[in-house]
């Protein structure tokens, strides 16, 4: 099944180059004063023209079907660092003393499928271009709510290893072997 379907999106891809680029996007809004709420656009990948749905599990299917499956990884991914952006203003608003009426992150991240799927050794694989727009709402001096800002973007743990980058150790055990790769 899964094979079908790579291949029907392989051959895609061959055919149309500009569909190449899938597109996942999240949101995550500040609620309760310190948590996030996320919503994801879990979709085909080709095409973004379903609306974002207040989904959340782990989903990993390359065609919906109709089915609602909640995230796949990536979003999951890119809902760490909007989860991470929205919940570091409520920590630093709290050590500012400002009080937030509302924070909405999206965040939106591209990979281009000629990776992922062979089609060309040069593209990388996962996301290529990662863009977050956050929007706050907060009756505090602009002054105070631009420092606020510059803080959370320079203290944001998930943000901060997002742009940074940071290497991986994975080990694997087959069949209860461990295994070099």
């Amino acid at each position: 099944m899964y094979a079908a379907i790579l291949e029907k999106t392989r051959k895609m891809v061959l055919e149309d180059s500009s569909k190449a680029v899938a597109v996942y996007r999240v949101k995550a809004r500040l609620v309760d004063g310190s948590s996030a709420s996320l919503s994801a656009q879990s979709s085909d990948p080709m095409s973004f023209e379903a609306e974002v749905g207040p989904n959340f599990g782990l989903g990993c299917s390359l065609e919906r079907r109709g089915e609602k499956l909640g995230m796949v990884p990536g979003e999951m991914f890119l809902g760490s660092i909007g989860s991470c952006v929205a919940i570091a203003f409520a920590v630093h608003a709290d050590i500012f003393r400002v009080k937030l009426d509302d924070v909405t992150v999206e965040v939106v991240g591209e990979t281009d499928m000629r990776g992922a799927l062979g089609i060309d050794p040069d593209v990388d694989l996962g996301f290529c271009r990662i863009t977050m727009d956050t929007i706050v709402q907060s009756g505090a001096d602009m002054e105070t709510l631009l420092a606020l800002t510059r803080k959370v973007d320079a203290k944001s743990p998930v943000l901060y290893t997002a742009r940074k980058g940071m290497p991986v150790e994975a080990r694997y055990s087959v069949n209860g072997r461990v295994v070099d790769i």
